[in-house]
């Protein structure tokens, strides 16, 4: 995920996650399922603002279960630190470790990094628990990209719940993507409702300079 203009604003980051979840849950609202789903696959347009999923597994489309199967099993071919280790215990790809792999880039998102070697999840269970010790303002604060400017913590608060949320150990324990994409969308409403505020009230002070 990057346009070539240097760090991304977390204003960009938050638009990025909340077009990543709406197109995966157009994907999910027609009954497909991404699979390969990660950051390489992410691509954005020129301002970096809006992200388009690509490189999901065809066979999804065609109704090739075995061929799917066969495609989840073989891990050169798959991105293991933003699996679902139920894959890689032998389940099949599902709308559910698609949130995973959702949570996974929302992390790098938050912190700036790619998944390091030492957080890809050996176990079930492990990421999350990587990411639910950054629970709290201050342990989140220490963690944050500082390259992406001041970040609202408001912003990063709803960023890092919802991605503990879709890394959840537990398939059901897990959000819908459509529930992820209106929770972002709504985030991003109000943040522009706010900027929209900030710029009235500005223009309303030098107007009585």
């Amino acid at each position: 995920m990057a346009t070539g203009t240097g760090a991304l604003s977390w204003q960009h980051r938050v638009r990025i996650a909340s077009s990543v979840a709406a197109g995966l849950a157009s994907l999910h609202q027609i009954g497909v399922v991404h699979g390969n789903l990660n950051s390489g696959n992410i691509l954005l347009d020129d301002p970096g603002s809006t992200a388009y999923l690509s490189e999901h597994w065809i066979s999804t489309l065609c109704g090739g279960q075995k061929n799917l199967e066969q495609i989840v099993l073989d891990h050169q071919l798959y991105n293991s630190a933003w699996c679902d280790p139920a894959l890689a215990a032998g389940s099949l790809a599902s709308a559910a470790t698609d949130m995973y792999s959702l949570g996974v880039i929302l992390l790098e998102l938050l912190l700036g990094r790619l998944p390091a070697q030492t957080m890809r999840p050996t176990a079930p269970g492990s990421l999350y628990k990587v990411a639910d010790r950054y629970q709290g303002t201050k342990a989140l604060l220490k963690v944050l990209d500082t390259q992406a400017g001041p970040w609202d913590l408001n912003a990063a608060s709803i960023l890092h719940k919802t991605a503990c949320q879709c890394l959840n150990p537990s398939h059901p324990g897990r959000p819908s993507s459509q529930e992820v994409a209106q929770q972002l969308s709504m985030l991003l409403r109000m943040h522009n409702k706010r900027t929209k505020q900030k710029v009235v009230a500005l223009r309303g002070m030098s107007d009585w300079r």
